[in-house]
């Protein structure tokens, strides 16, 4: 059973890894939808809602992944967290010796 469900959990992480991405999507189609109901907002402003709109979503998201990728590679030695046996995490000055 696993062989038929890791393939679609892998592919359904490419689309949900990032919940704040998935929530602004929703949000866009829900805001979408519900000004669908208003007699100015017809097919070609609803549409250049949601185009734009998922735009911005993606540039945010990739300006603060790389934002956050960039912050990661370029702090001090001390203040990374090294992979410790047993999955932990630890700060190396911390004193504990494995």
């Amino acid at each position: 059973m696993n062989r038929l469900l890791d393939p679609l959990r892998a592919i359904a992480g490419l689309f949900f890894d990032d919940r704040s991405l998935a929530i602004t999507v929703l949000a866009i189609l829900a805001t979408t939808a519900i000004l669908l109901g208003h007699s100015w907002f017809d097919g070609p402003e609803a549409m250049a809602f949601l185009v734009g709109g998922i735009i911005a979503a993606l540039l945010e998201n990739v300006l603060r992944t790389a934002h956050l990728v960039s912050f990661e590679t370029h702090r001090a030695p001390e203040e990374t967290a090294t992979a410790r046996p047993g999955g932990l995490l630890k700060a190396p000055n911390q004193g504990v010796e494995p």
